[in-house]
């Protein structure tokens, strides 16, 4: 890798999904791509998670349903500690309205399930490089 993000620190994501074969697929194929990757299976344990990490965090990767504590509840309290962080909301199962709601909040981006690999890494590039 002849970029500049070979010359930085890898970047670290939160990857937050309810479902297990998603959640462990998903991070073990953004580890090899040179991501760092924190996980959470429900909302409670991503925001305990977020805590722990939140000034190491660059991206959060988040499914809306998810038990414990919904994807809203824990895209609202993750801009509640930290109103800048990036978003890139996952879900098969939002409306329109939903999804365009959300995007006005700043600094989020929304990606329908299923997805394919291709898809997520060029949506984590244009979350995290702005484009």
């Amino acid at each position: 890798m002849n970029d500049s993000r070979s010359q930085m620190k890898p970047e670290t994501i939160l990857f937050v999904d309810d479902e297990k074969v998603i959640l462990e697929t998903v991070c073990e194929i953004l580890r090899e791509s040179g991501y760092v990757m924190l996980s959470a299976a429900d909302g409670l344990t991503a925001c305990e998670v977020f805590d722990k990490h939140i000034n190491e965090i660059d991206l959060v990767i988040l499914d809306l349903s998810l038990p414990k504590r919904s994807g809203a509840d824990v895209l609202d309290y993750i801009r509640s500690k930290r109103a800048d962080m990036k978003v890139l909301v996952c879900s098969g199962y939002v409306d329109s309205g939903q999804v365009g709601e959300l995007l006005t909040k700043g600094n989020i981006h929304f990606l329908a399930k299923p997805y394919q690999f291709e898809q997520i890494i060029t949506a984590i590039r244009v979350c995290l490089d702005g484009e």
